[in-house]
Parts: C-alpha cells; sequence; structure tokens
C-alpha cells in the first residue's frame, strides 16, 4: 500500500500537532473501497515538540492492538515515512465523536455509552496500553450500533515498558488526572478518571466537572480538587439543581459512579493492584467486574 494509490476525501478536525484526513484505499476483487483515516506528523513539528517518544509510543500501541477486531480500537493497516512526514494509516470508525451528540444526554443512554466505553478501554488495558486522552472527540459512538463505541488517538498513550515522559504535556487537560500533574507515569486507572469526567460531560454538557477559559485554569481546578478544596458529589448535586434534574435513586447511582471514578487517589478508582507481570510499570490494574456491577451502568 502507498499513500499515492489512496483516495483523500477531505480533512478531519484534530488537536495536536499532526494532520488528519478521511480517505479510501482502491477497491479490491469488487469490494467497495475501504474507509480510512491517514494521520500525519511533519518531521520539523515532530523535532521542535519532541514528540518523538509520543509517536513511538503511537504506534506501539496500534501495533499491539492491531489483532483486535472488535471495533473497539481502530486498526493500524499501514504507516509510511518520508524524509519530510510520518503517516499512519488507520481503519476509520463508524459514528460520531461523543462531542458532536446533542448533550445533555438522558441518565440511560449515558450509562449505555460508558459501559461500551468501558468496553473498549478493557480491550486497551489488556494489551497494556494507558490511552491517557479519553476526552469526549476521541471516543467515536456509532448511534446506529447500541452507541457502540471506538477509542481512536494514541497520540498522548503510554505503553508499559516504553520511554517515559510527562503526561502533562500531551492530554487534554479537562480529563488530566491529579497524579499526571505531577508527571507521573500513569496507570489504567488515569483513564477510569476520563471515565467519569466522560459521563459527567454527557450527563450535563460541557466539557466535566473542570471548566474554565483555559487549560492552565481547569489544570488549576483539577489541583485544587486533588488537594481537598471541594469534593466532587457536592459539585454533582450542584450541577443536579441547576440541570433542574430530580435527584432519584438513578441520579443518586451517577453521582457515586463519578466520584468513584474521580477519586483523587487511584487505588480507590474500581482498582485493584497490579498482578499482571507483563504490565509491571502499572501499580494498579482496573476491577472490571467490580465497575461493571455499579448499578449505574445497569440503567
Amino acid at each position: 500500500m502507498t499513500l499515492k494509490r489512496i483516495r483523500h476525501l477531505g480533512p478531519i478536525p484534530s488537536s495536536g500537532y499532526s494532520v488528519v484526513s478521511h480517505a479510501e484505499l482502491p477497491s479490491t476483487n469488487n469490494a467497495p473501497p475501504t474507509q480510512v483515516v491517514i494521520k500525519t506528523y511533519m518531521r520539523s513539528d515532530i523535532v521542535r515538540h519532541n514528540l518523538e517518544s509520543c509517536i513511538h509510543a503511537e504506534r506501539a500501541a496500534l501495533v499491539l492492538l492491531s489483532n483486535d477486531n472488535t471495533g473497539k480500537v481502530p486498526r493500524l493497516l499501514n504507516a509510511q515515512a518520508t524524509p519530510t512526514s510520518l503517516s499512519l494509516v488507520m481503519t476509520l470508525a463508524p459514528g460520531v465523536p461523543a462531542s458532536a451528540l446533542p448533550r445533555p444526554l438522558p441518565l440511560n443512554r449515558t450509562s449505555r455509552i460508558a459501559r461500551n466505553l468501558l468496553s473498549s478501554l478493557r480491550v486497551i488495558h489488556t494489551a497494556g496500553v494507558v490511552h491517557a486522552d479519553v476526552a469526549l472527540r476521541n471516543v467515536i459512538v456509532d448511534c446506529d450500533n447500541d452507541d457502540s463505541v471506538c477509542v481512536v488517538d494514541f497520540g498522548s498513550c503510554f505503553v508499559t515498558g516504553a520511554q517515559a515522559r510527562d503526561p502533562s504535556q500531551t492530554t487534554t487537560a479537562s480529563v488530566t488526572a491529579p497524579e499526571m500533574l505531577e508527571a507521573t507515569v500513569p496507570d489504567p486507572t488515569a483513564d477510569i478518571w476520563a471515565l467519569g469526567v466522560f459521563a459527567w460531560a454527557c450527563m450535563f454538557g460541557g466539557p466535566g466537572p473542570f471548566r474554565a477559559e483555559t487549560s492552565a485554569k481547569v489544570l488549576e481546578l483539577v489541583e485544587n480538587y486533588a488537594t481537598g478544596r471541594f469534593e466532587i458529589i457536592d459539585a454533582f448535586r450542584d450541577a443536579c439543581r441547576t440541570a433542574g434534574v430530580s435527584y432519584d435513586d438513578d441520579w443518586v447511582h451517577a453521582g457515586d459512579f463519578v466520584s468513584v471514578c474521580l477519586s483523587r487517589l487511584p487505588a480507590s478508582r474500581f482498582a485493584k493492584p497490579n498482578s499482571d507481570s507483563k504490565h509491571k510499570d502499572w501499580r494498579y490494574a482496573v476491577d472490571y467486574e467490580r465497575i461493571l456491577s455499579h448499578p449505574f451502568l445497569k440503567l
């Protein structure tokens, strides 16, 4: 496969230092063309913004996930380097970014999407990858397939055993877990923190509980919470009052789910001590049986 044979269909909005486009591969054996995403980094930007370790981790993660055929993550089809750029060709996930959904969403639909997102995260974590940027724009929801979820854009990810780096450099501010503010390499509980932010954003609209005019101010709010200056459950109840929702049992379950996901300490986020020697960099793993049994995810 060469990029010259690919038909470019148009740009895809993205953040960061890459250019993302929608394209299709030529059909073979009378099959329809394959819809793909091409993510291109210019080598000048790679050097200028010190992106080598990020891109190495992104490619390594996609290789680790390449055997998954569930549609919960994109599959890497090809990677091509030229003297001026590096391009990754991946399968296109059907659906729309969660940021484009008409939020706030009904509570039962938020529960369904959160459950599907958790299923995608389980695939990612099982492969030894922490996504580390589960922002609304990186969660593709297929509204025509029971709100199935594909998590995309691994440009901020961490692969177990790979080179360490400061996670606060690349992760979206609104989903940055407190421990990442201290340049701590995250374990999967950082993605559970982002799941809590995601659920809040679906319930109430906006980017989640930590909203401010600039990324720096958002991170300041995260730090204020981490140091005990306010409680998430109090903020959740305030959000319910502002939204005019009745704080019934379903909303109580929703508040508890968000509060556990957004626990200050990673050990309290539906976590268990990591016992997998393949992922020895991780202090904690996610207790999927526990989180999937939460009443909110059964609405």
